[in-house]
């Protein structure tokens, strides 16, 4: 397997430092370089110390994850004279412009370093394009592709605004968001039992993409984003619309049960699928999915544990829980449901005792004489 090579180190960006670095010393500025590739998230790196005298030195470093993104990161600064980072972004620039880039992120707490007033501000979702920062941090932007921080942050507040629609109106509804490689978005939800990822993708344009669903359409602006979602959530409940009529969705109940009546096995979500397919014969499946999904109180009893039987009242229904032959009953009232337990922990406890003396009984057989 052949070796990564830095972004940074390629012969054209190198012709580029080393013009930088022949501007600086006809200044009688010196600069060091290095360049690593982070072990953790791939991020290459080229760190630059720029040197006028042992007490007059600071530095920033060049890095990115994927080339399209390029983050201007000042980390240190030592300086008796203010520094215009004019200089800096354009020789940042240049190596964007080699990288085929979209956008250079600059990153800075120093007051030492000035950032040129005609550099955009970014207040907020500067987490997107950094994968570390200090709260007195300041983050600016430059554009190298027409807009392009403009229309990545409209498609990513979009989709956001859009699900937080529905989670509104829809409390069963649950979506997560990451990012990989600040190339892709990607948002995993789960709608009415149905589990699905949204992509929208960093290549020549953006690229709106949700692969289970077989939808895909290049060229995505915000224009394009209600249509494109409205689309998405139609054939989403459309996939699951018959299985949930003979299955209604119960991902919120299982996990609360794994999480509160029988916690700790895997195994027992068939207990928690009979429970649930038990209650919904006398209960709405959604009301129950969305009263949990809200963590608002649920009525549950833990009353004991005998022989693998659980006596438990959960949503005001008794169950007798056996989690040796992953089987459950349910009773309403709670005499018939305490005698009915007692009767099968005692037949229970009766079998064992019986295997316990049969076993024993074969090996004292077994003694022989000596």
């Amino acid at each position: 397997m052949s070796e990564v090579e830095n972004y940074f180190k390629t012969k054209e960006l190198k012709k580029v430092t080393d013009e930088f670095r022949k501007n600086l010393k006809e200044l009688n500025i010196a600069l060091r370089m290095s360049y690593d590739i982070c072990e953790l998230n791939k991020e290459h790196v080229a760190r630059h110390a720029v040197t006028a005298s042992k007490t007059n030195f600071f530095s920033f470093k060049v890095t990115s994850v994927n080339p399209r993104i390029l983050v201007l990161d000042f980390d240190s600064c030592y300086v008796k004279q203010q520094i215009n980072a004019e200089g800096i972004i354009q020789y940042v620039t240049e190596l964007g412009e080699i990288l085929d880039s979209s956008v250079i992120i600059v990153q800075n707490l120093y007051s030492g370093i000035t950032i040129p007033d005609n550099i955009g501000e970014l207040k907020k979702d500067f987490k997107l394009f950094v994968n570390g920062y200090d709260t007195r941090d300041k983050f600016y932007y430059v554009n190298l592709k027409e807009n392009f921080i403009e229309n990545y942050l409209s498609l990513y507040n979009g989709v956001n605004s859009y699900l937080e629609n529905i989670k509104e109106n829809d409390k069963t509804f649950e979506y997560t968001f990451k990012s990989l490689k600040k190339e892709r978005l990607t948002w995993s939800y789960y709608f009415k039992g149905f589990e699905g990822e949204i992509f929208i993708n960093l290549e020549d344009s953006f690229t709106f993409e949700v692969p289970s669903l077989e939808i895909k359409r290049a060229n995505v602006t915000l224009a394009d984003l209600q249509a494109l979602l409205d689309e998405t959530f139609e054939e989403s409940e459309n996939e699951v619309k018959i299985k949930s009529l003979i299955k209604p969705p119960n991902k919120h109940f299982v996990k609360y049960f794994l999480e509160s009546v029988l916690p700790g096995v895997k195994a027992y979500e068939k207990i928690a699928e009979k429970v649930f397919t038990l209650l919904i014969e006398d209960m709405d499946a959604e009301e129950i999915e969305s009263t949990i999904a809200q963590s608002l109180p649920v009525e549950l009893v833990l009353f004991t544990n005998d022989n693998d039987y659980q006596f438990v009242k959960l949503f005001n229904v008794y169950f007798i829980l056996d989690t040796q032959d992953m089987i459950a009953d349910k009773y309403s009232d709670f005499h018939v449901a305490l005698s009915v337990y007692e009767e099968l922990v005692l037949m229970r406890e009766h079998q064992r005792y019986k295997m316990r003396v049969t076993s024993l009984k074969s090996w004292i057989s077994s003694i022989a004489p000596k």
